[in-house]
């Protein structure tokens, strides 16, 4: 329910010999509020690349992982499948009580998650390293991807610093500091208690600064699940309140027709708030007050907007190259598999070929080689997670309506052939 002011109701009797607009005018509201695929980087009169438009993309792409069910599972999935079962002391033949940890409250399994992290959702990754008192040991510390700005690049194509903030809204506020950059092109070892900031970024086709994320492309389908949960929360919680017109008395001004409008769209449209309107403005103060008309809603929206949903949910399993949406939690698909645990065995080897063993090897090779830049001779290995299913184990696929019964040899015969 809204309440309007009296001045926004109509003319006062002094106006009503005024001049009347000679027709009903109609105002068109733009709700695309759409994240760009490909962030816009350029040089800021401060010294730093900025990392979208407004310097914010990284907080842009933090919460469609915070809003996005299907999306946040992706991550949290790929993050796992790159860390497998941890450091693999065996494989390094190395105790685990010799290998010195990255820093004094950070074990190696988790500074190696939290890079795998940063990896998944920016496709880049950073790292401070310092060189500890004894001169001879390195202590590594993570550093949070939307916290660090890069400088342009030099004549050489090198860029020599960063700048990291806390909060890069508010750059003035929380103030920002400069660390050089450590870089394997210089053959010079960091010196005693100076932080140098390592940055790593995937191959990005629209800026030699930033990563592009591995689901870029479907950064439009993420948002619209982020809509849809939206959608769903405030339909409830406004009782579904159907959409309409809304029509209103004319303005004499048309400062107050768009206060109007500004006030009317905060109030009422949006999929957080559950409904659209369409604003009128009449000629004529004499007409009939203020009306709402509702919307009649067609009973096929609800097949539509479940549709919708699973497009949506395939799109996004196919952006992260997740061969099956059962290894993120979705129920199997009906395929008629009679041992589905060989199936999902089947699904994550093929994603572990294809996606996790890379984006494994880039994080470890990059850190091994920033050991063996500063003297240290150790490399580390990662275990890589294997599923192992009881044979017997069985889940349940989706049982989709009409469709045709399976054999089981025929169930069989497409196990075999399936991944």
């Amino acid at each position: 329910m809204f309440i309007l002011k009296d001045k926004y109701m109509g003319r006062t009797k002094g106006s009503l010999n005024k001049p009347k607009s000679p027709k009903t005018r109609l105002e068109t509201i733009n709700f695309e509020k759409q994240l760009a695929n490909a962030p816009v980087n350029k040089p800021s009169s401060f010294g730093w690349i900025s990392y979208g438009e407004r310097n914010t993309y990284p907080y842009l792409l933090e919460n469609l992982y915070n809003t996005s069910v299907t999306h946040r599972s992706c991550i949290d999935f790929a993050v796992n499948a790159i860390i497998g079962e941890g450091i693999d002391y065996e494989a390094m033949e190395i105790d685990s009580n010799d290998l010195q940890a990255p820093n004094y409250y950070t074990s190696w399994n988790t500074f190696i998650r939290q890079l795998a992290f940063d990896w998944c959702l920016f496709n880049s990754f950073s790292f401070q390293i310092i060189k500890n008192r004894d001169n001879q040991s390195y202590s590594f510390f993570h550093q949070p991807v939307e916290t660090v700005r890069l400088e342009e690049m030099d004549a050489d194509g090198v860029i020599n610093g960063a700048y990291l903030c806390k909060d890069w809204t508010s750059p003035n506020k929380f103030g920002t500091v400069r660390l050089p950059m450590f870089g394997f092109q210089s053959e010079a070892k960091i010196p005693m208690g100076q932080p140098f900031l390592f940055y790593h970024s995937g191959y990005n086709v629209s800026s030699p600064y930033y990563g592009a994320p591995i689901y870029g492309s479907a950064l439009n389908v993420i948002q619209a699940e982020a809509q849809y949960q939206q959608y769903d929360l405030k339909s409830v919680t406004n009782g579904f309140t159907p959409t309409g017109a809304l029509v209103l008395p004319d303005c004499e001004t048309e400062e107050e027709k768009q206060a109007i409008i500004r006030r009317i769209t905060d109030m009422f449209t949006g999929a957080e708030n559950a409904s659209n309107i369409l604003i009128s403005f009449r000629s004529s103060v004499e007409d009939n007050p203020v009306q709402f008309t509702p919307f009649q809603q067609d009973s096929k929206g609800v097949d539509l907007y479940e549709q919708a949903n699973e497009r949506t949910v395939s799109r996004l399993i196919a952006a992260h190259r997740i061969p099956s949406k059962a290894l993120i939690g979705y129920s199997l698909d009906n395929l008629g598999f009679s041992n589905s645990a060989e199936y999902l065995e089947s699904a994550f080897a093929l994603y572990n070929v294809n996606v996790a063993n890379a984006n494994r090897q880039e994080i470890i090779n990059v850190v091994n080689q920033a050991f063996r830049a500063n003297g240290v001779d150790v490399e580390l290995k990662l275990k890589p997670l294997r599923y192992n299913l009881d044979s017997n184990t069985q889940i349940s696929p989706d049982k989709t309506e009409g469709a045709e019964p399976v054999s089981e040899d025929e169930a069989t015969e497409r196990e075999n052939n399936t991944i």
